[in-house]
């Protein structure tokens, strides 16, 4: 039976508590937070969690064997150099850390440890996004030609307490661009299987109580295999609207819809899909489960794969290479903001 301590008990951090109950092999031990009532408020998913105010006094216990940091990314690099030095394993929400010398160094921590590391990028667990995958690479659609996607959510002052004000500025948490795009750049990088050539940015901003911040981004570009790529983001959707990630990736020889939270994959391709026995299918779409949920969504399915990779000895994947290319690319997108110019890449990701 594995120790989990939980660094970080905002809202993320309370849903890796809740989750970790319907995960096997493993035990919630202990919650580090700099508001000791947030770690004590996930007694709620297991009764005898020890409660600390500082994330060092979690990583010291003997009973801890692994971490999962979910703080905000400003001095996230900090904690997983505690984490390491105290020889725990660690799972690392995204994103890896706010600039890209803090990733270098936990990329270099990893490498000279024996610790495993995992990156939280959670799309890569969603069932659509897996399947899709899995076609890609059977050759159903053929060459990857063109990536879409887009990540748009509402998030104001009322989402705070989920969420926390840190996330609008780029010194604390990156800012939108750097936040949210992350998901994207994994998930494409992941899908194709092709680095980023060159990228152009664009962004809206607007006044809130936390000064002038990202509101709407467009991000254009082309990958190194030569496809192109379009990518938008936006946190000024109405109150209450549920949060939209669909992708397209149009391929030679097909292509394939995601729709992550309605929960289907559809795919058109003249190679066709064996649905039932001696049945194919050109168009066919595929259920999916809650995006959140202990029974099967992608971030309980995350947990599982981590556990599973401790317990066997395995490497998981997303790295924290992968968290660090995925950083790059959100910075590169903040100069081209910034700039108004094109960033050209030469497929390297940064």
């Amino acid at each position: 039976m594995l120790g989990i301590g939980i660094i970080g008990c905002g809202w993320i951090g309370q849903k890796h508590g809740e989750y970790l109950q319907a995960v096997r092999n493993v035990r919630l031990v202990a919650a580090a937070d700099v508001d000791v009532e947030r770690a004590e408020a996930m007694r709620a998913y297991a009764p005898d969690v020890a409660a600390c105010g500082d994330h060092r006094e979690l990583v010291s216990r003997g009973d801890v064997d692994a971490v999962i940091i979910a703080t905000p990314a400003k001095g996230r690099h900090e904690v997983v150099a505690d984490a390491f030095a105290a020889g725990k394993h660690v799972y690392c929400e995204k994103p890896l850390a706010v600039t890209v010398p803090e990733a270098d160094a936990i990329v270099d921590l990893v490498a000279s440890s024996d610790r495993t590391f995992m990156m939280g990028f959670t799309r890569r667990f969603s069932v659509a996004n897996v399947e899709a995958k899995r076609q890609i690479e059977e050759g159903k659609i053929g060459e990857p030609t063109f990536f879409r996607s887009n990540f748009r959510f509402h998030k104001a002052a009322s989402d705070d307490l989920g969420h926390g004000s840190w996330l609008h500025s780029r010194d604390s948490g990156g800012g939108l661009i750097v936040e949210a795009s992350v998901h994207l750049w994994d998930l494409m990088r992941w899908l194709t299987g092709h680095e980023v050539a060159h990228l152009y940015c664009r962004a809206r901003t607007k006044e809130t109580p936390y000064g002038v911040v990202e509101d709407i981004v467009a991000i254009t570009g082309t990958l190194d295999g030569g496809a192109l790529f379009a990518l938008d983001l936006s946190s000024s959707l109405p109150a209450g609207s549920s949060t939209d990630n669909r992708s397209e990736i149009v391929g030679s020889d097909g292509m394939l819809y995601l729709d992550e939270f309605r929960h289907y994959l559809m795919m058109n391709s003249e190679g066709a899909l064996e649905t039932t026995p001696h049945r194919r299918e050109v168009g066919q779409r595929f259920p999916d489960v809650l995006w959140h949920s202990p029974v099967e969504g992608a971030l309980k399915r995350a947990q599982v794969y981590f556990v599973e990779c401790l317990l066997s000895g395995r490497t998981p994947k997303p790295s924290a290479a992968d968290g660090r290319e995925a950083l790059a690319l959100a910075w590169a997108a903040c100069a081209s903001a910034d700039s108004g110019r094109p960033v050209r890449l030469d497929g390297a990701g940064a």
